[in-house]
């Protein structure tokens, strides 16, 4: 069984090498794969900045409001 498992490290160790190496093209369905994950990364990205960007001016307005309430009271 030793033995099997000491054919095998160097090809799994090839691989390990070979996905840590810079600038490598990586094609099939690990590309694909990537990509797709790019996408959803880019798509989680502007659904958070339109989110935020809506819930700035929410709070922006809501302190406004308080604001205007102190100032109202203290004049």
């Amino acid at each position: 069984m030793a033995w099997m498992a000491m054919r095998t490290l160097p090809a799994w160790l090839g691989r390990i090498r070979w996905w840590r190496k810079p600038g490598v093209r990586r094609g099939g369905q690990e590309g694909a794969a990537s990509a797709e994950y790019a996408l959803l990364l880019a798509l989680v990205v502007i659904v958070l900045i339109t989110a935020l960007t809506d819930l700035g001016a929410a709070i922006q307005a809501r302190l406004e409001g308080i604001t205007d309430a102190l100032t109202g009271a203290g004049g």
